[in-house]
């Protein structure tokens, strides 16, 4: 995962052929592990290393939304309020603290 975080084309299908499984198996291995789907599991790996970058670089947002893998900014800070419940702006502006 960490060798595709910035390709938007990496998807499950992706994922599981990089870990010579099949899509169930990795459904079930990530599910077993973490109670979560792969493409959720995808999603917070992408996620914290974007937190990771907004707290320790001074980067823009719109090139860490480019590293982490998203398509399109907004997108990005959609996803990023979802996941944190604050948006990407804000939560450097804290400090790296969601709340």
């Amino acid at each position: 995962m960490e060798r595709h975080m910035s390709d938007v084309a990496f998807g499950v299908k992706e994922f599981s052929s990089d870990m010579c499984t099949s899509r169930m198996t990795l459904y079930r291995k990530i599910h077993a592990i973490t109670g979560m789907t792969p493409t959720d599991f995808m999603v917070a790996v992408r996620m914290k290393k974007a937190m990771y970058l907004l707290r320790e670089s001074s980067l823009p947002i719109s090139s860490i939304s480019e590293m982490t893998g998203f398509s399109s900014p907004s997108y990005f800070s959609k996803v990023f309020k979802k996941y944190t419940g604050v948006s990407p702006g804000k939560f450097r502006d804290r400090g790296g603290k969601i709340r």
